[in-house]
């Protein structure tokens, strides 16, 4: 289990900031683990243009069973094979 205070994590935390990719709130949340150490929550920049990764129903990786240009999954979108 760590041995920091939740704020010396923090500031430990915001060593690792990129600003406008990664950042790390004040008041981030501490989770101690179970060794030498804890998460601290973090916000990550995520682009739209990733989106088109995963369905929009299922949260799947589209992978091979992507549909181009749709946000949909074969497995939820079964009729859009039939149509592609």
């Amino acid at each position: 289990m760590g041995n920091g205070t939740d704020l010396q994590y923090q500031l430990a935390a915001k060593k690792h900031q990129i600003d406008g990719e990664l950042e790390i709130d004040d008041l981030a949340v501490v989770s101690n683990g179970d060794d030498d150490g804890a998460y601290v929550q973090a916000w990550i920049w995520v682009e739209d243009k990733e989106l088109g990764e995963f369905c929009q129903h299922c949260g799947a990786g589209m992978g091979i069973h992507r549909r181009e240009g749709e946000g949909t999954c074969l497995k939820c979108d079964p009729e859009g094979a039939k149509r592609g």
